[in-house]
């Protein structure tokens, strides 16, 4: 579960930096 949140933040990262 930790490792599923820690991508999720990632990809929420990388949403932010291409928006």
């Amino acid at each position: 579960m930790a490792t599923s949140k820690a991508f999720l933040i990632l990809f929420f990262m990388i949403l932010a930096t291409t928006s």
